[in-house]
């Protein structure tokens, strides 16, 4: 549902919503990334979007950092910031100068 719909380009994105077309209730949606991915919904929405971001970064070199938190979904930059440099250990335009001078 995510890959197909790419729901969490949606900034309100809730995991009340993902249930509700899915056809859960939100605890076992809950449990299930848990189990599964080892995850909070917060979390897994956070991976796809920077995975996203990621993507951005390099297909649209020209474009700002603020239009491409915005359009991977991020509601703030500093949200995306924090989580991108998280999951990559360096900022958003570290990534795209290290990746793009190759």
């Amino acid at each position: 549902l995510m890959n197909r719909e790419r729901l969490y380009l949606d900034p309100a994105l809730t995991l009340a919503r993902v249930a509700r077309k899915l056809g859960l209730p939100q605890a076992r949606l809950s449990q299930l990334l848990n189990d599964n991915n080892g995850t909070t919904f917060k979390q897994y929405i956070a991976q796809l979007r920077v995975e996203e971001t990621q993507r951005l970064l390099l297909e649209q070199p020209g474009q700002t950092l603020e239009a491409i938190a915005e359009a991977a979904g991020f509601q703030s930059l500093s949200t995306f910031y924090a989580a991108f440099k998280k999951a990559n250990g360096c900022t958003p335009a570290l990534y795209r100068q290290r990746f793009l001078s190759q």
